[in-house]
């Protein structure tokens, strides 16, 4: 899970979800210091990865999860 101090990165969700995505991206690699996957759309929708280092949040009709892979 991401710490808190990790979460402000989704702080840039906005109801474009391509510029969310770059956004909240970017944001991550610089407080990880790593790369950092992000995927954001509306509604719902199902993922899976292999990590230990992810978030969630949903901003309105807008969700992005974060993660640091494996």
């Amino acid at each position: 899970m991401f710490k808190a101090s990790y979460k402000a990165p989704f702080q840039n969700t906005t109801q474009d979800v391509s510029e969310s995505k770059r956004k909240i991206q970017k944001a991550a690699q610089e407080a990880l210091e790593s790369r950092v996957d992000v995927v954001c759309g509306r509604g719902e929708f199902s993922y899976t990865v292999h990590t230990d280092t992810f978030c969630l949040e949903s901003v309105e009709d807008v969700t992005c999860y974060a993660f640091k892979p494996l």
